[in-house]
């Protein structure tokens, strides 16, 4: 799309860093200088437009266009609860990644060490801002042990929800402490076992309480409010392998398949906490398929392609041990 259509049309302003992170990851699967020579270019406009269009120097983070703290205009990125305003938590944690992977590749690939180095300043910036506390201009909440989802501009900090995704992407980019990590894993840890629930929900807590299907306890039926997207179980895995936890995850991936199972593998979008195909939303999704099958393989198993050769990083639980498997890499190297 973004090959022949100015930046900035997409309304989505995860659309930018997602485009520019799946690039890099691409290469590190085909290590294809040929092909990454052909997206270089809109990639850089891709993060160019975000630096120059959605940058606040002044904080050190990236926005959307949402000024008002009451607005409640539609969705301004894939996990939005509808009225997400300003500067996300999720957003920022994209560019994060993407303008580290980015920097890498400007320098290592394409010999640019000025854009390299500016991409990681900023990429640094936004790391050290991001850590401090609400109260001090960054996402961290004290009161839950964890990152809030957003900030509007005037300084407000709203969403704190125990939003399982932006916690745990800050894990597995590297974007927190490991100190930090594993407190955040153990709140998401307490609060499965506090509900009773066998699968991860976006939020524990509700996120507006005048929205979706509100009902006193039983929030968590809404879009926004809790609902389980099935590719948080790979997203846990991924943190846990940084963190270095090993047996948590499969109980997660156990429950992930039994429910799975019930439906042929049809893998709904998302789900109620109860785990029921939530009402209007039951097409098989491709994540919710591949990503629990994705996690056992480059999180668990450890198998992780990239540019130069396959890395092996196994997090395998004890009751993994005896697991062998054979894998065929870039058609011609058998694992």
């Amino acid at each position: 799309f973004h090959l022949t259509q100015t930046w900035g049309t997409s309304s989505l302003f995860d659309a930018d860093p997602s485009y520019a992170m799946a690039v890099a990851d691409m290469y590190q699967y085909t290590s294809d200088k040929s092909w990454l020579d052909s997206m270089r270019g809109s990639v850089e406009a891709a993060l160019s437009y975000m630096l120059t269009s959605q940058y606040n120097a002044a904080d050190g983070f990236f926005h959307n266009d949402l000024t008002s703290c009451t607005s409640d205009r539609g969705a301004r990125e894939w996990n939005d609860g509808v009225y997400v305003r300003y500067e996300s938590a999720y957003v920022n944690e994209l560019m994060y990644e993407a303008l580290t992977e980015w920097s890498s590749l400007e320098g290592s690939v394409f010999n640019d060490p000025s854009l390299a180095s500016s991409y990681a300043a900023t990429a640094a910036a936004l790391k050290a801002q991001f850590n401090k506390s609400d109260t001090d201009g960054g996402f961290w909440d004290s009161g839950t042990g964890m990152f809030a989802y957003w900030r509007c501009p005037d300084g407000t900090v709203q969403g704190k929800v125990d939003q399982t995704q932006v916690n745990l992407q800050a894990i597995y980019y590297g974007l927190t402490s490991l100190q930090r990590s594993r407190q955040i894993l153990d709140g998401i840890d307490y609060q499965m076992k506090f509900n009773k629930r066998p699968l991860i929900p976006q939020n524990s807590l509700p996120l507006q309480t005048k929205v979706e299907t509100y009902s006193g306890n039983g929030f968590q039926t809404g879009i926004e409010n809790g609902a389980v997207y099935p590719l948080l179980v790979e997203e846990y895995m991924r943190a846990a392998a940084v963190v270095g936890e090993r047996n948590r995850s499969l109980t997660y991936l156990d429950n992930l398949v039994a429910r799975y199972t019930k439906d042929g593998f049809n893998g709904w979008s998302y789900l109620t906490w109860f785990l029921t195909p939530r009402y209007g939303c039951c097409e098989a999704w491709f994540p919710s398929n591949a990503n629990g099958a994705a996690g056992l393989f480059t999180n668990m198993l450890g198998i992780q392609p990239t540019a130069v050769g396959v890395t092996g990083a196994p997090n395998t639980p004890t009751a993994m041990n005896g697991t062998s498997v054979t894998k065929t890499i870039d058609g011609m190297d058998t694992l």
